[in-house]
């Protein structure tokens, strides 16, 4: 059934990379949970008026919660194709990550107020019968958001969507709470104690801790959070396979939203090689990141000499007086200018995140004293930053 629906809706269903494809993807998903959850709630809904269940009110409006955010993933995912334009120059991407965000935000509302029912079905307990109707809706709901979950999962992992992962996610819970609810029915139909209200309170925390979750990591991709270790990987190790290049470091991310991503990297370049031959290379390097992982990546050129013998020594001494000051730090980017018989070497210094400015610069120092008992006389222009974007 599933492919019937791509087939017709998804004109280019193979080219997962096309921001209007991925927009054809998401408006299908999203339409189905909508007509699936509204269903679902017109369902649920005068069942639990009936049995007089708070936690299959709960969850009826926990569908209906479900439709909204289908409608926030269908919107979204329509802004979010949107191409480039003076405004947004990197384009709309990022409107993916803001309607995740405000899905988490609807399931957190949803949470608080299962909460607020859930205490007072508490205080003011109500008897829910299990019936052979009851349980087999109930079964069918259950039934239905596994196939939700499956669904949006299996699109997610194809078009890489984040807002159709939280999507599946959240069919998953909603599975598992319809379960808890019918648990709850048959065990409250043979007890005095509340299971419904226990069974509501439960739900309502799960779905509050599946809000919070969502709301943290699409905040974090907000604000320019780490991009997955994976897709840095394959850049590095592209620039890395290149014959010319004999070291790389200094690696960013930037992180536009889905198919919108940006990289800078600094490669390093025998400074013998003629300079159009090492453009002509960098842009072949480019290139082939492009075309492979959808990254339009600028590469930096960092020329290193090897030839020199006096500089090779000056290299290990330095890789040295690293690595007995602390093993976790690395070095870069060494430069060796003498003016007026004054020998100045600098280099970029690596280090771990977690040190406080004060243990840097006592690193730093430490560093400068080892080299000064075999170079002494030189000046030591140390430039020390967090090790963010190395990879060591």
């Amino acid at each position: 059934m599933l492919n019937r629906l791509v087939r017709r809706f998804v004109k280019n269903p193979d080219d997962v990379s096309s921001a209007q494809t991925r927009s054809e993807y998401g408006v299908l998903a999203g339409a189905m949970g909508m007509a699936l959850n509204i269903a679902l709630f017109a369902v649920k809904l005068p069942i639990g008026a009936i049995t007089g269940s708070a936690a299959i009110i709960s969850d009826a409006f926990n569908n209906l919660t479900d439709m909204a955010s289908s409608l926030v993933t269908v919107a979204g995912m329509r802004i979010a194709a949107r191409k480039p334009d003076k405004d947004h120059p990197f384009g709309y991407g990022r409107m993916e990550y803001v309607a995740t965000f405000i899905i988490a935000m609807l399931i957190m509302l949803v949470g608080f107020e299962m909460l607020e029912e859930s205490v007072r079905a508490f205080m003011n307990p109500t008897r829910a019968e299990l019936s052979v109707v009851f349980g087999a809706i109930m079964l069918v709901s259950c039934g239905v958001k596994i196939w939700m979950f499956t669904y949006n999962r299996g699109l997610g992992k194809l078009i890489n969507s984040d807002v159709l992962r939280a999507a599946s996610m959240d069919s998953a819970f909603d599975a598992i709470t319809t379960f808890i609810v019918i648990v709850a029915a048959a065990l409250e139909s043979h007890t005095d104690f509340p299971t419904d209200a226990i069974a509501s309170l439960a739900v309502s925390l799960l779905i509050m801790k599946n809000g919070i979750g969502l709301c943290v990591k699409t905040v974090n991709q907000l604000l320019g959070g780490e991009v997955n270790t994976e897709l840095r990987e394959k850049i590095f190790d592209t620039v890395i396979e290149s014959p010319i290049v004999l070291g790389a470091h200094d690696l960013i991310v930037h992180d536009y939203g889905p198919g919108r991503v940006m990289a800078s990297i600094h490669a390093e370049i025998d400074a013998k090689n003629e300079l159009l031959f090492v453009h002509e290379r960098i842009n072949e390097i480019e290139t082939r990141i492009l075309d492979e992982l959808n990254v339009s990546c600028v590469i930096h050129m960092d020329p290193v000499v090897t030839d020199s013998e006096a500089e090779d020594a000056l290299f290990r001494a330095i890789s040295r007086a690293v690595y007995n000051t602390d093993r976790r730090m690395r070095f870069h980017d060494m430069q060796v200018y003498n003016r007026d018989d004054v020998q100045r070497v600098e280099f970029d210094l690596l280090v771990p995140t977690e040190l406080t400015p004060e243990q840097v610069e006592q690193n730093v120092e430490e560093i400068k004293q080892r080299l000064d008992k075999g170079y002494p006389g030189y000046i030591w222009d140390i430039r020390a930053r967090a090790n963010v974007y190395a990879r060591l």
